[in-house]
């Protein structure tokens, strides 16, 4: 069965600014290498508790803030800088079915982890987003 799949447009918290745009450019290296060094950025940062993370901080707010909180905000920067240097990604949130059905707005804690598919080469690849 063929299946169509609607491309994924950049959204409010993935908006490439000029301030990720300058980040994006002082980032050294290509394909592979790039996405390790924009890796190793990311664990540069400081991390904030993850158990009840905020969805809605923009990648320009993290970024700003030099800390973040969990593994959405961490795939939210990943995925920014990647686009920014022109490397096609997707980000992939990977969720725990009861979790899902259990979800509460005051307690937004979701079991699962962020994935990015990225676009190097060619080729495919799944990248943890911590």
């Amino acid at each position: 069965m063929k299946q169509n799949f609607k491309k994924i447009e950049t959204g409010e918290q993935t908006q490439i600014t000029e301030n990720i745009k300058k980040l994006a450019r002082a980032i050294h290296g290509d394909g592979v290498t790039y996405v390790n060094c924009v890796s190793d950025y990311i664990k540069s940062m400081a991390i904030r508790d993850g158990k009840e993370p905020d969805f809605t901080r923009t990648a320009d707010e993290i970024i700003s803030s030099k800390w973040y909180s969990g593994c959405n905000e961490a795939g939210i920067v990943f995925t920014v800088l990647l686009r920014a240097a022109g490397i096609s990604t997707t980000f992939i949130q990977a969720l725990d079915k009861e979790a899902v059905f259990a979800f509460n707005e005051k307690h937004p804690n979701l079991k699962g982890h962020v994935f990015l598919r990225v676009k190097i080469d060619g080729d495919k690849k799944i990248v943890n987003s911590t």
